[in-house]
């Protein structure tokens, strides 16, 4: 099976990467937003001790590429993965209802191959743009054939950062290199064969070795770029062969629709912002809380007898009550809202500082998470929660979500994204550096190189 017959249009996707269709400004704008989301999420990430001596201790060859906030470089593959691992180890980088986190490899892919080629700014928000669109169509695609393996297997095939396929950042790098539609379809051809994943997920366990399998996919992606760049041709037959049963497994209709938008509808501005430096899948919960409390008063832990959760199939996944790691909270619903209960607030302290308390401990053991059959209906186009908290006094608070905060639906204020990529900032660098590198990245296509931002995402010289 393959050309007419091919479940997916290979000529319209080499067309639409190569430039035969320009996307609108509002796609232009939120490709420069997700990628000055993923380098503060990546800035943040370096501030982590554990994967800070990690990259400090790697023997990686020298190159042109930063390692953000680690004071080191590396060729392009090393840093795409370095990067990637630290854009995604403090949950909150960008992602996409229905397409999971394809932002992350795609945009340091981009970046580092741009760093290599002394490339303009413009250059990576293009190539960023036209990898998403591509790979979130992949991605989506992907999902129920996931949900398959695991069945089958009893595995935790699980982890959404652009593990499942290479595409996004073989694309991203690919297209900063050129626009040569011979190699970027050798490049599509070469990275939709591949598929970097790990069969185990330790989100609860809080293990950061969960991140390692997004960077292996930045790198994965790199790699087959250089290749198809050197000249190496990928199976005509691949497209056919893997979105065949995609396509059974997804819906002919469904698929056909999705991948058929592509150049026409763009999913880059259907993705969310994370408000909250926590698992996505905690944030209607969390939303839901906040409105169920008093507008006008407080309610103290002590006074909260239980809380039920009501949410969708994957979220009960995350009802862990014991936390004993930083990335394990930030996968735990009850330790989110026990956080946000006892300090009136959840931030990057929630998961270190605050990590052992034992207000917060003790209310998270008293918080139950159960799936609801409408919100899972309603899911993944919207990600719904409904919380009750019983009171000690025999009261009842009841706080609904619909879709959590970041998303199209209930967009970030301009002024909220500014604050929250300050704070991802400054987790590693001085406020004045961390506001300069914010306002280089807010004007990422006006910069004639990349390097001089490069040079200052390296953090040499911080704490």
């Amino acid at each position: 099976m393959s050309g007419a017959d091919a479940p997916v249009d290979e000529e319209h996707v080499v067309a639409f990467l190569a430039g035969e269709v320009a996307p609108p400004a509002d796609a232009v704008a939120r490709s420069r937003l997700v990628i000055e989301d993923v380098v503060c999420a990546a800035m943040a990430g370096s501030a982590l001790p554990e994967l800070h001596g990690a990259i400090e201790a790697l023997a990686l060859p020298a190159g042109p590429c930063t390692v953000v906030g680690c004071g080191r470089v590396a060729p392009v593959e090393h840093a795409a993965m370095a990067n990637t691992v630290l854009a995604i180890a403090q949950e909150v980088e960008e992602g996409h209802n229905t397409a999971g986190h394809v932002g992350a490899a795609s945009v340091m892919a981009a970046l580092a191959a741009a760093e290599e080629r002394d490339a303009p700014g413009a250059a990576v928000v293009d190539a960023v743009l036209r990898a998403y669109e591509v790979c979130a169509r992949v991605e989506r695609a992907v999902m129920p054939m996931r949900a398959r393996v695991n069945a089958a297997t009893g595995w935790v095939v699980r982890n959404p950062h652009s593990t499942w396929t290479t595409v996004g950042p073989a694309l991203a790098a690919a297209l900063v290199w050129g626009r040569d539609p011979r190699t970027l379809r050798a490049t599509w051809r070469l990275a939709v064969n591949l598929a970097v994943l790990s069969l185990w997920d330790p989100y609860a366990e809080g293990a950061l070795a969960r991140n390692l399998t997004a960077g292996l996919s930045a790198q994965a992606g790199v790699t087959a770029a250089r290749w198809a760049q050197a000249g190496l041709q990928g199976s005509a037959d691949a497209v056919a062969r893997i979105f065949g049963p995609l396509r059974a497994a997804m819906g002919d209709a469904d698929f056909d629709a999705w991948f058929g938008s592509l150049g026409t509808t763009y999913e880059i501005t259907r993705g969310y912002l994370k408000p909250y430096p926590s698992c996505r899948y905690t944030h209607p919960a969390l939303d839901a809380l906040r409105a169920a409390l008093p507008a006008t008063s407080a309610v103290s832990a002590d006074a909260v007898d239980r809380i039920e959760v009501h949410t969708f199939g994957i979220a009960t996944l995350f009802a862990h009550q014991h936390a004993p790691t930083p990335t394990s909270a930030k996968f735990s619903i009850p330790f989110v809202l026990a956080a946000y209960l006892v300090d009136g607030r959840i931030g990057f302290e929630s998961f270190t500082d605050r990590l052992h308390d034992p207000r917060i401990d003790a209310l998270a053991r008293r918080i139950t998470v159960y799936a609801d059959d409408g919100l899972e209906a309603a899911f993944p186009q919207r990600w719904g929660a409904r919380v009750s908290v019983v009171l000690r006094d025999g009261r009842v608070l009841v706080g609904e979500c619909c879709d959590p905060v970041g998303g199209p639906a209930v967009p970030l204020a301009a002024d909220a994204v500014r604050a929250l990529h300050l704070a991802a900032l400054c987790q590693r660098l001085p406020a004045p550096e961390a506001a300069a590198i914010l306002d280089a990245l807010t004007h990422l296509d006006a910069l004639a190189s990349v390097r001089p931002l490069g040079a200052r995402l390296r953090g040499e010289g911080c704490p």
